[in-house]
């Protein structure tokens, strides 16, 4: 991984099976811990690519986990959401000088502000599945990974513990400052 200072630019990079660009945005490199490595992005921050373009209402940040298949990010209670904590099911993100980079394997793990978690898109993932002829490893890594995250998820375990993300989200606000 290449060394980056606190407040510098880091690519994120999202691509499907196939290839195809996914979602992409440059966020600011806050810091690491055991959990991972943290990046923070402020409102008004633009993601493209996808399915659509969209800009952050609010200021939230996120963790790439070492040697784990999954992307978090972690969001303030804003009214324009009602999700606390969003996870991406990945490959196993690999960095670049510019940032980092891993496969969109469609399953996400949801937490609303209310507590609840879900899984979604696993619809998604069953026809990407075989539309891209995911191999069974890629199969098993999304499944397994999808289901340790939201028991990790649900019992407030690991990175998704109260008030880690919540160091990380101020000092994600003194870069404001």
């Amino acid at each position: 991984m290449p060394t980056f200072a606190v407040g510098d630019p880091v690519e994120c990079r999202y691509r499907k099976f196939d290839g195809r660009r996914h979602h992409g945005a440059t966020v600011r490199y806050l810091g690491e811990d055991e959990h991972g490595v943290w990046m923070g992005e402020h409102a008004g921050n633009a993601w493209s690519g996808g399915p659509r373009a969209f800009v952050t209402d609010a200021a939230d940040v996120l963790v790439v986990p070492k040697n784990r298949a999954f992307v978090a990010m972690f969001y303030r209670p804003h009214p324009a959401r009602d999700l606390s904590i969003y996870a991406d099911i990945t490959t196993v993100p690999e960095w670049s000088q510019a940032g980092w980079s891993a496969v969109d394997l469609d399953l996400d793990v949801c937490r609303r502000i209310t507590g609840e978690v879900f899984v979604d898109d696993e619809d998604e993932f069953a026809e990407h599945r075989l539309l891209y002829g995911y191999p069974d490893e890629i199969v098993a890594l999304a499944e397994e990974e999808c289901s340790r995250v939201a028991a990790e998820m649900r019992c407030e375990k690991r990175v998704f513990a109260p008030n880690v993300a919540e160091f990380w989200l101020r000092t994600l606000e003194a870069l404001r400052s």
